[in-house]
């Protein structure tokens, strides 16, 4: 039987209730679930107490104090989880989600060692948090009616637009956590110039702007460059002070500073 130590982080306004069963009966086989919790403004939400007692899940509450703050739970969890991960014993995070917001805060706690699930509807979900986890549980075919977003209709759009104020909340309310995750999701760079260098070692000091481009796609958890918020070598270096003092480009390839 696993001995693994579970938390299940839920960001409620993304699934609903119906589907959170679904989750607790997947995280169980995973092991001991000793985190349970869903993150939302339970002032808009009626007549699921006893649903959530009956699945272990504790509400976390986020008081919604204005119609813009639609990015409070996200915080709440992101901060709850670096706090968890350094003050409890959890070996296996389930992450329930289809917001891309949350891939730096998944590679912050896989930088930890920690094995990431992620959880949320296929529909919507884009391939790059899902390739950014060990694994996904997609909730689609396990919704409900009482499952429905109680926000407005989650979207690819919404998803979008939200990101740009996504971590510069979570620097507002702890700098600490801000840092962490900044400092831990930016550790690409540093992987990356360790795979081009060993290429360089074999072909030269100017290696192929393609299998570069390729290579960091692979480090940087997505299908290709272009898909990723560096859709380009030039805007990969430009990202990271670390890179473009190490690496230029040069037409369609890239070489090592002299």
């Amino acid at each position: 039987m696993s001995t693994k130590q579970v938390a299940i982080l839920i960001d409620f306004e993304n699934i609903g209730i119906d589907a959170m069963s679904f989750v607790v009966e997947q995280s169980s086989k995973h092991g001991r679930i000793i985190i349970n919790r869903a993150y939302a403004d339970w002032t808009t939400t009626r007549g699921i107490k006893e649903k959530l007692q009956e699945l272990g899940i504790e509400p976390i509450h986020n008081f919604r104090a204005t119609k813009t703050s639609k990015n409070a739970a996200d915080i709440m969890l992101a901060v709850d989880a670096v706090d968890t991960v350094h003050r409890s014993p959890v070996d296996l995070f389930v992450i329930v989600s289809s917001d891309s917001d949350f891939i730096p805060l998944i590679r912050y706690l896989k930088a930890l060692g920690k094995e990431i699930i992620g959880a949320g509807r296929k529909i919507i979900v884009p391939d790059s948090l899902v390739l950014a986890c060990d694994d996904y549980i997609y909730l689609d075919d396990h919704s409900g009616p009482n499952a429905k977003p109680q926000s407005a209709p989650f979207s690819r759009t919404r998803s979008a637009e939200k990101k740009p104020s996504f971590l510069q909340a979570v620097k507002k309310v702890l700098p600490s956590v801000s840092h962490r995750l900044d400092k831990e999701s930016h550790k690409w760079d540093h992987q990356i110039d360790q795979a081009w260098s060993r290429r360089a070692v074999t072909v030269g000091e100017s290696i192929p702007g393609t299998w570069a481009a390729s290579e960091a796609a692979k480090i940087l958890a997505f299908p290709k460059l272009s898909a990723s918020q560096y859709p380009t070598l030039q805007k990969l270096l430009e990202s990271s002070t670390y890179l473009s003092s190490k690496w230029n480009r040069k037409n369609n390839r890239i070489e090592k500073t002299s």
